[in-house]
């Protein structure tokens, strides 16, 4: 199955800076394209619960002064200190896809035009798609 449209707009949102970050944590943002359910990774977590979050950011040195005022405003915008010294801004805890899809619109309205959904299954963070076929199983 093809990447949609709109999943292709989102993830080219995504500054090549930020992808070049999020690689250097060995975090490959939707690439996956062709997942089956015996490819999944994740089995041996799967008793533990999928959640949907929504990213507003990694810094090295700080949120930008132009988007400070902004975070302000997100409800729920939580904050991760990496090994690496990069903090991760995050919003929200869904558990489902189209919870995180709503409200990462909402934060895009508020002006994070940049805002993806990421997934986690515990502590471990893993690809939406990979995401999206567990909670399909379950």
């Amino acid at each position: 199955k093809q990447k949609g449209k709109k999943e292709i707009e989102e993830y080219n949102k995504v500054t090549s800076i930020e992808i070049e970050e999020l690689k250097n944590l060995n975090i490959y943002p939707n690439k996956n394209t062709n997942l089956q359910a015996n490819n999944v990774p994740v089995k041996a977590e799967i008793d533990k619960k999928v959640s949907f979050k929504v990213q507003v950011g990694v810094f090295r040195q700080g949120v930008p002064p132009k988007l400070w005022d902004i975070f302000q405003t997100i409800e729920g915008l939580k904050s991760h200190k990496t090994a690496e010294g990069l903090t991760i801004y995050s919003a929200g805890e869904f558990n489902n896809y189209e919870e995180a899809a709503n409200y990462k619109q909402k934060i895009i309205e508020q002006g994070i035009e940049d805002a993806f959904i990421v997934a986690y299954v515990g502590e471990r963070m893993l690809s939406v798609q990979e995401a999206k076929l567990l909670t399909s199983k379950q």
